[in-house]
């Protein structure tokens, strides 16, 4: 059964005191065992990248392939579709997990800044620099480097940027000492680089160095089945830790959230959700919380008075938590007229 130890008769009570707290102490480190596993599990297990349509589950499985590997990494898609999530699921599925996932944001850099930033510098090497510093490829010894919109660089920098990718050695920035780095390359664009590269604006050989293994990540638009699915994820992981008694979408909204084609992708429908919570008195966020464009839920040849007043009626009411008599003042009629016209098209909750 698992016995710790055993007694024998007749029992000493100070033993058996001291044996009960060894036995307490084992618990306890067993318990903090546990705990510690899942604590690493979720550091470095990605459960985010959510999707289970056809176009998603052809990510995963390219994910699967090639995450185990070494080999470089582009990963293709629209801004807001989640690129930057996948490289790191990519990562945390590697061998080189419990090293550094470092990013570097090329949007953010200035062809003056991108060497020290690359390479690091040593203390006065530039004006500001007032003490020595690691650059991002030496902090990505061991782990991966993550390249976010190398297609905004300039030729210059893309040299700058591809001689440090082919050689993995360098001298910080006011040094002469050799600097040898080990890191899997992982890089992220929303431009297509083979049309640049025939442009003569993208570097062929740092094209090549980057496209070995390529990944495609779907805009939402074209993912429509797990649009619900991210939707529910998001409320849930935004209400913990509110008071908000918020437990999911109202149909209309519901309705809304699938039709929008969502031009921002999953981050424009994160970012709508998150607002919807914040004005939110729940229990259902309503359209009207969602701050979206209504799209219209008629064909387009019954765009008829009647329908227009149904949709708006059915808006009002739900933003107003189905309160009748605010709702009746909102439209400015009167409760009666509202109820009879209710009933005439059927509203329910």
């Amino acid at each position: 059964e698992g016995a710790y130890d055993y007694l024998t008769k007749p029992v000493d009570p100070d033993y058996l005191t001291h044996l009960i707290e060894k036995i307490v102490q084992q618990r306890d480190l067993l318990k903090e065992n546990v705990l510690l596993k899942k604590t690493i599990q979720e550091l470095y297990m990605t459960d985010q990248i959510i999707g289970e349509s056809p176009e998603m589950l052809k990510v995963f499985e390219l994910m699967k392939a090639v995450a185990p590997t070494d080999t470089p990494v582009l990963i293709k898609g629209e801004s807001g579709t989640g690129k930057e999530l996948l490289a790191r699921a990519i990562h945390s599925q590697s061998t080189r997990r419990f090293f550094p996932f470092i990013n570097l944001n090329c949007v953010a850099l200035s062809e003056e800044l991108l060497e020290s930033e690359l390479y690091g510098h040593e203390k006065g090497a530039l004006a500001e620099a007032l003490y020595p510093r690691k650059g991002k490829l030496e902090m990505a010894d061991g782990g991966t480097l993550f390249l976010d919109e190398p297609a905004v660089l300039s030729i210059k920098a893309q040299t700058v940027l591809q001689r440090a990718i082919e050689t993995k050695q360098f001298s910080r920035v006011g040094s002469q000492e050799i600097i040898k780095v080990d890191f899997r390359l992982i890089s992220a664009t929303s431009k297509d680089l083979e049309i640049l590269v025939k442009e003569e604006t993208f570097r062929k050989d740092l094209y090549y160095q980057l496209n070995v293994f390529s990944i495609s990540v779907p805009p939402l638009r074209q993912r429509g089945s797990d649009i619900p699915l991210l939707a529910n994820y998001f409320l849930s992981d935004l209400t913990k830790g509110t008071n908000k008694p918020i437990t999911g979408f109202s149909a209309e909204a519901l309705k809304l959230i699938e039709k929008y084609d969502w031009p921002g992708n999953v981050q424009e429908l994160k970012n709508a959700i998150e607002r919807a919570v914040v004005i939110s008195q729940g229990p259902l966020i309503n359209s009207l919380e969602l701050s979206l464009p209504i799209v219209p839920e008629i064909p387009p040849d019954e765009f008829s008075l009647e329908a227009t007043e149904k949709a708006h009626i059915l808006r009002v009411l739900e933003w107003m938590k189905w309160d009748k008599e605010k709702t009746a003042r909102a439209l400015k009629i009167d409760e009666d007229t509202l109820q009879s016209k209710i009933e005439k098209y059927g509203l329910r909750k």
